[in-house]
């Protein structure tokens, strides 16, 4: 009994407590990366003024620079240029970010393509030293502290403040929304520490196979050891591999959908917790009094949800109340205003409809877009595009955050469903196999 836990134990360890453990990391990783990136999207960007001025020194003031690779010298260090100005990067013991190449149509006025597309291939992450060759107007983002030597702007990584560097092709617009949409593992579970770990489980098992069945006596754990040893690829035998072709659809509609969510959060960067708009509550408040606070319908059936108008009752009402808008670094101003009306009407001014497979209205349908962009002080004022690329104009069909909880909850259901469809399905495999194996070894 005492060999049968320790193979138990052994294999819990391997199969499941390192891949685990590893699923862990590359989730927390990536969502690193995400939130380095969107903050660094906050940050202003720097141009020849902002360069010769006192703002930039010593203290090295966090700044992004959008621009072309022009020469590398000795190796580490990095020459960038722009329209504007040229400056350098200190790439020591730095490491970047390769973004894949954007889907033919991801980068339209709105972002259906896009989001239709499900994240398939993620960002490359390598350590600079491994970089073996990069051309001359290879395109790069940078992020980081700057600091300034006799008018020349140097980035480099200080403690607290790495540099994020990401080589890109494509529109610069787009930059932002295709790292946040692809930066995720496609399967945790398949990470760094997976290969090794089975293939110390199987040789576990096939070590205690050797054993116990040198013992007759021990021919039951002789049985379970090589079940042990078989659990890598018992997952894609039949029956049990339905299950698994289910458990991969379902774990990839939940990537999606956190695809989804840290998309459509992206207006909200820049008003901090809740969007700051002071409308988020009235469509809380609005769903509470219908019984339900999360837009779980789609648009078509507002008919038929009296939460949904109530919702948007208030949000038409807040619509008339005052906004909180930011100053952007560069003193623009960036605002929401609730639109109610077509989604083509923003297309027609320059801005794009960004919203979830869980909610999306009809085309040609009416509904209360919370429009965030460039705005003054005109009451009728309508939010337009900025002169920064990285700053968007872009409309939902609902609150941002009502929409990305929605996404959010979502996500976890079907998490929680395909881990049990997983662990059915190679169950049923285990149980057949072990019966097998209960006839053929004697």
């Amino acid at each position: 009994m005492g060999m049968i836990l320790l193979l138990a134990a052994f294999s819990g360890f391997f199969y499941l407590l390192l891949p685990g453990l590893g699923a862990f990391v590359v989730r927390s990783r990536w969502r690193r990366f995400r939130s380095a990136l969107v903050e660094a999207s906050t940050c202003p960007r720097i141009d020849y003024g902002t360069l010769r001025s006192e703002k930039t020194g010593e203290g090295g003031r966090r700044f992004r620079f959008i621009g072309a690779l022009e020469a590398i010298q000795d190796d580490d260090l990095l020459w960038l240029r722009n329209r504007e100005l040229s400056l350098s990067a200190d790439m020591t013991g730095q490491k970047v970010f390769l973004l894949p190449s954007a889907p033919t149509g991801a980068e339209g006025p709105g972002d259906t393509p896009a989001m239709e597309s499900p994240p398939e291939e993620a960002p490359t992450e390598v350590s600079w030293d491994r970089v073996r060759s990069l051309p001359e107007g290879t395109r790069v983002f940078v992020a980081g502290s700057l600091e300034s030597r006799d008018g020349r702007g140097v980035f480099r990584s200080r403690p607290g403040s790495e540099l994020l560097v990401i080589f890109y092709d494509g529109d610069e617009e787009s930059i932002l929304r295709r790292a946040v949409w692809n930066g995720r593992q496609r399967n945790e579970y398949w990470n760094p520490f997976t290969p090794a770990a089975l293939a110390a489980g199987t040789l576990t098992g096939m070590i205690f196979t050797y054993f116990f069945l040198k013992n007759p006596p021990s021919r039951i754990p002789g049985i379970l050891s090589v079940g042990a040893a078989l659990v890598p690829v018992l997952p894609f035998l039949p029956p049990g591999i339905f299950a698994f072709l289910l458990y991969r659809r379902l774990w990839a509609r939940a990537r999606l959908l956190r695809a989804e969510r840290d998309l459509v959060r992206l207006p909200l960067r820049f008003h901090g917790e809740g969007g700051g708009t002071g409308t988020l509550a009235a469509v809380r408040a609005a769903g509470a009094a219908g019984g339900e606070a999360r837009p779980r319908a789609a648009a078509g059936t507002a008919a038929r949800a009296p939460w949904l108008r109530a919702a948007r009752a208030a949000a038409r009402t807040a619509a008339r109340e005052p906004v909180r808008d930011v100053v952007l670094p560069d003193g623009e101003r960036y605002g929401c205003r609730v639109h109610h009306g077509r989604a083509s009407e923003i297309l027609a001014r320059g801005g794009s409809i960004r919203s979830t497979s869980r909610w999306r209205p009809r085309a040609g349908e009416e509904a209360d877009f919370f429009w965030f962009g460039i705005v003054d002080d005109r009451e009728d004022s309508l939010p337009g595009k900025s002169s920064d690329p990285f700053v968007e104009c872009v409309a939902t069909p609902g609150h941002p955050e009502e929409l990305a909880r929605v996404c959010e909850k979502q996500a976890r259901r079907l998490e929680a469903l395909s881990v049990l469809l997983f662990f059915s399905g190679f169950g049923v495999n285990l149980l057949l196999a072990l019966r097998f194996l209960a006839r053929l070894i004697p």
